[in-house]
């Protein structure tokens, strides 16, 4: 597991892991869906990480 060298997926990645963690806590999405910000994080994490 390796940070990619591509800015652009670096700070995708970086928004859908945050996203993922403030709709889970409750605060960007209304009711908090911990679903969707559990695949947030999941999704956002694999864009962000690279595996060797």
């Amino acid at each position: 597991m390796k940070l990619t060298h591509d800015p652009l997926r670096l700070v995708i990645g970086i928004v859908l892991i945050v996203l993922g963690v403030l709709s889970v806590v409750g605060i960007s999405i209304p009711g908090g869906n911990i679903i969707l910000g559990v695949i947030a994080v999941a999704a956002g994490a694999m864009i962000a990480l690279r595996r060797r």
